[in-house]
């Protein structure tokens, strides 16, 4: 019987030019042949749209918009899928030749399922470094609590460049264009929470680290941050998903708290944490004088540099 599974590949492609042709090779060595790929350029000031548009493909269509974030590129991608199964891989990422093969197999495993994802790698100064979730579930196709791995210690299993969703989802969840950080969790988490999630525990995506690692090292403006969303989000969570929120904001809140950026949105935020169900450490980091958690932070930043 012809399998009917295709997929439309998303790209989002903001200055790309050293890595776009290796992310679209990536794509078009796949043993699985039945995708489009849609190249949403988003106002590139480099080279990256003229490389994309040298590679000779029927499968490729290259179109452009005016400079929106990547949010509102894969949100635009979207829109244009002909397809009922959306995938996005980043423009300095790459997939295993196997990638689309292996979702496939799992999407037959499992149709009742919303999202589907495969294990990745980072890839940090030609390390590569599979995910810590890697080690924590069997090897193989499985159902997972997203939810639940995520809480075990704050690390996604699912990448934006590992990540397959139904359209009908995407056509009812979007990508909020208003965040430029964390964008992609505040909707796995949104997915996750209503749908199940299948996952195939076995690394065939590589998240080029040391790229995406520079953009993102600017702290942004916290209305630009998952963070200042995510409460609202969810109307009434889970005690799991709960947990999980405060955890997520606990974390990522120390450097706006420590610097007084933003300082009344951050109170506010902090004031719907559950201190009591998170680590007495994050407790402590909030109520010790500024000056002392301040010198404290930037050691431990140097330290975790090397």
């Amino acid at each position: 019987m012809e399998n009917k599974i295709k997929f439309s590949v998303i790209v989002p492609l903001y200055n790309k030019e050293l890595y776009i042709e290796n992310t679209i090779l990536s794509i078009l060595k796949q043993s699985y042949t039945d995708f489009e790929i849609i190249v949403v350029d988003d106002g590139s000031t480099d080279n990256s749209y003229e490389i994309v548009e040298r590679i000779q493909d029927s499968r490729i269509r290259l179109v452009s918009k005016k400079n929106g974030g990547v949010s509102a590129a894969r949100n635009y991608g979207i829109s244009l899928a002909r397809y009922s199964y959306i995938v996005f891989i980043d423009g300095d990422d790459w997939w295993s030749s196997l990638f689309l093969e292996k979702m496939c197999t799992l999407i037959q495993q499992y149709p009742y399922a919303a999202m589907y994802s495969s294990s990745f790698a980072e890839v940090c100064k030609k390390d590569i470094l599979p995910v810590f979730t890697h080690h924590l579930m069997p090897s193989g196709a499985q159902i997972i609590d997203y939810i639940d791995v995520f809480s075990t210690n704050l690390v996604s299993p699912v990448h934006t460049s590992s990540v397959v969703i139904h359209k009908d989802i995407l056509l009812k969840k979007q990508f909020n264009e208003n965040i430029s950080t964390g964008e992609d969790i505040l909707l796995w988490l949104q997915i996750a929470s209503e749908y199940k999630v299948a996952y195939m525990n076995e690394v065939l995506s590589y998240y080029n680290r040391d790229v995406s690692g520079s953009i993102t090292r600017k702290l942004i403006p916290i209305h630009n941050n998952f963070m200042y969303y995510i409460k609202s989000t969810f109307t009434n969570p889970s005690s799991k998903l709960t947990y999980l929120i405060d955890a997520l904001i606990v974390r990522m809140l120390r450097p706006y708290y420590l610097f007084n950026i933003s300082p009344d949105e951050v109170k506010n935020i902090l004031l719907s944490v559950d201190f009591k169900r998170q680590k007495y450490v994050y407790y402590l980091f909030y109520n010790l004088p500024k000056p002392i958690m301040r010198t404290i932070y930037k050691l431990a930043k140097k330290i975790s540099k090397g």
